[in-house]
């Protein structure tokens, strides 16, 4: 947190200042707009397939911008991609205050997906341009920080504000958050243009080669993409069944739901906070990190009230905070300054389609198994298959390979020593998975 203060008190840091005060207010209406949205369906269709339909809707555009579209991203301005995600979100939440059908709910839930799906790889690409290399991994954990802490106002207030104001004011104030957002980043001038050379004339499929390869021939790139993508399957059954296994099987009321998600919240922002520090003195190891992980989800799935929930979503809310800090500066270190949005296009697909197909099949397996049943297997999962696999994956390729990627033709090779992206660079500094 050390960082936190003196990036938003000190001298010329205004950029990574209005950076982060973007991240703050726009994730505080998202996280109030989750549970709004999630309870306002289960509330009206009483059908866990409608909820899992909108965490399927959420997740299928990055997936689909990771296969078409990943490494124009970072041909694009990063500060107007951003900017015009953010006001195409104002518009789809505004509209969603007022629309109550499930099809158009989902439709639009589509759209600012793909916003997300811009915003998203961007936004995570655009942090070494704002912070120096030694501060990266507080200033992820800074970052996630304040992500995670609205994510703990606003699922804790989210259930409260349904059951006093609606959920449409809710949606209403999500959209404002975003415009808020938009005149932040506007400010930001040194993201005002593109990373990736303007004379590259490299041709989309071989970017996308050089992408997919980088993430093949790098353990960290390749633990993230692999490993965490086992684990978004486990995520999604969890993200689909929370509110019905909390209103439904443990008879839990509209705010006492958000209350209880709060604790997985308020796990995030300890495990962000505090996850630079760890990972980096090797006191959390990686798959350890995700056996916690799935430890949490699975004793979830079995307890008695709601309230007793509480305990295992924080610990996992804590190992999902520390893995965030990994999965962002792994990437950030691993690939190339004109490749980064493309490389978290890529992860965040990968990862995203897991999760849509944990969202998918979370209704037919609560069916089959119940819905505590599914919970236990998911984290099951987890502890079973990501953790070790996590561990396989970095022990597996010879980590002796100097360069992760040939910079396109055109990019700029910082610093005297390693390219900034070559695994020679990266070795020296990334925690070890």
């Amino acid at each position: 947190m050390r960082l936190l203060v003196r990036d938003l008190a000190g001298p010329g840091r205004s950029g990574f200042r209005r950076f982060w005060l973007a991240v703050l207010i726009s994730s505080l209406g998202t996280w109030a707009a989750v549970i709004a949205l999630s309870l306002r369906m289960y509330d009206e269709t009483g059908s866990e397939g409608w909820v899992a339909a909108l965490f399927v809707a959420e997740f299928v555009p990055p997936i689909l911008l990771s296969l078409f579209a990943a490494p124009l991203l970072d041909r694009l301005p990063p500060r107007r991609a951003m900017v015009v995600a953010d006001v195409v979100r104002v518009g789809a939440f505004a509209l969603l205050a007022f629309v109550d059908r499930p099809v158009l709910v989902v439709a639009l839930v589509v759209v600012t997906g793909f916003a997300s799906g811009v915003f998203n790889p961007v936004s995570l690409a655009v942090v070494p341009r704002l912070v120096p290399d030694d501060e990266l991994d507080q200033a992820n954990g800074a970052l996630a920080a304040a992500d995670n802490m609205t994510t703990l106002v606003g699922t804790g207030l989210g259930g409260i504000a349904v059951a006093t104001v609606g959920a449409g004011a809710l949606l209403l104030g999500n959209a404002a958050s975003f415009a808020v957002s938009a005149v932040l980043l506007l400010g930001v001038r040194s993201l005002a243009v593109a990373e990736a050379a303007r004379r590259d004339e490299a041709r989309f499929t071989a970017r996308l080669r050089a992408g997919l390869d980088g993430v093949r021939r790098s353990p960290t790139l390749r633990v993230v993409a692999v490993a965490w993508s086992v684990v978004g399957l486990a995520v999604g059954v969890h993200n689909a069944l929370l509110v019905p296994l909390l209103r439904g099987t443990l008879r839990a009321d509209a705010e006492v739901v958000g209350l209880v998600s709060a604790a997985a919240a308020l796990g995030l922002v300890l495990g962000t906070v505090a996850g630079g520090r760890l990972l980096s003195t090797g006191v959390a190891p990686y798959p350890g990190v995700l056996a916690l992980l799935g430890v949490g989800m699975a004793l979830t799935g079995i307890a008695p009230v709601a309230a007793v929930a509480a305990v295992p979503l924080l610990v996992m809310g804590v190992a999902n905070g520390v893995a965030i800090v990994h999965n962002r500066s792994g990437v950030q270190r691993a690939a190339h300054p004109s490749q980064r949005a493309g490389m978290f296009a890529i992860v965040v697909g990968s990862s995203s389609l897991t999760i849509a197909l944990g969202a998918a099949v979370a209704a037919p397996l609560a069916a089959l198994v119940s819905t505590r049943g599914a919970f236990v297997l998911a984290g099951a999962m987890v502890v079973v298959v990501a953790a070790p696999l996590a561990m396989l994956l970095a022990r597996s390729v010879d980590t002796s390979v100097r360069v992760l990627l040939d910079p396109p033709a055109g990019a700029p090779v910082v610093g005297g020593g390693p390219a900034e992206g070559s695994l020679a660079a990266a070795s020296e500094r990334a925690p070890t998975p």
